[in-house]
């Protein structure tokens, strides 16, 4: 609560699917998630933009192409905030993408969507998997938080489980975990990952 009495708890974000008129919000949440760094291409802006606009087109064919993707607006109180990709089958939930535009990033987005498809999930009977890129410290904290381990069924490189062999962890929770962080779980909210 604040000073005069209002909630600082900010809204639950939601879930809507992408509509053909979302593409350059699409766009520029893709860019501003996945295509960090491709400025020290030196690039003129012109090729900069065509280079994330092939990128974004590659990501959203492979997605396309999963058994059940849908693509969704993350909205927080009507705003979008960031995007997600889901595919779900009768065997699993798999996150394909969460990304959270920069200017809402730490806000606990990532956390409270992860919490409420983890649910659906276990209410369903079905794990959640998801793949992400071994370096990306904040989302593996997340993660972890809410119970995921890498998967005992893939190993990549060296045999560790979960090691996709490329640089990227699969990550299960499985059916019937606890969905919402683990108790001791730093509160601090955590960035989505891919």
């Amino acid at each position: 609560m604040t000073s005069d009495g209002t909630s600082t708890v900010e809204p639950t974000p939601s879930l809507r699917p992408a509509e053909s008129s979302d593409e350059g919000l699409l766009l520029r949440i893709f860019a501003e998630s996945h295509c960090a760094g491709f400025e020290l291409l030196a690039l003129e802006p012109a090729a900069l933009e065509g280079l994330i606009r092939m990128q974004f087109q590659a990501r959203q064919g492979q997605y396309r192409m999963q058994p059940g993707a849908v693509e969704y607006l993350i909205r927080r109180d009507g705003i979008p905030v960031g995007s997600c990709w889901l595919s779900e089958s009768a065997e699993q939930l798999r996150v394909l993408d969460i990304a959270v535009l920069a200017e809402h990033r730490r806000r606990g987005i990532a956390r409270s969507v992860l919490g409420e498809l983890s649910a659906r999930a276990v209410a369903a009977g079905k794990p959640v998997r998801l793949s992400v890129w071994r370096e990306n410290s904040p989302a593996l904290a997340l993660y972890r938080e809410f119970g995921f381990r890498p998967a005992p069924d893939v190993g990549g490189a060296g045999g560790e489980p979960g090691d996709l062999g490329n640089g990227y962890l699969e990550l299960e929770l499985p059916a019937g975990a606890a969905s919402q962080p683990s108790a001791g779980a730093a509160s601090q909210p955590s960035a989505g990952a891919r």
